[in-house]
């Protein structure tokens, strides 16, 4: 699993272009889990939902495109691709 601090990380590093594959699975249903167990989310959802937020605010700021491709039902691979830089 990619960690927030991994793809900033991607980020500084990666050269204009640059495609990454930051997440496989549903993110969001494996972020809902952590709005379900508010009570006592685990250290994976926690994770995960920081991971969102970064790739995000790199969209949000123009450095990254993001982008899905489908692997099988259900299952994702989450790609970034670098913009500038």
């Amino acid at each position: 699993m990619t960690t927030a601090a991994e793809f900033v990380a991607w980020l500084s590093s990666a050269p204009r272009k640059q495609t990454f594959c930051y997440h496989v699975g549903s993110l969001m249903a494996d972020r809902q889990q952590l709005t379900e167990d508010r009570q006592s989310p685990t250290v994976e959802a926690i994770a995960i939902d920081k991971l969102g937020d970064a790739a995000y605010k790199a969209y949000e700021a123009g450095l990254v495109m993001l982008f899905q491709t489908k692997v099988e039902p259900n299952k994702y691979c989450y790609l970034a691709r670098k913009l500038r830089g």
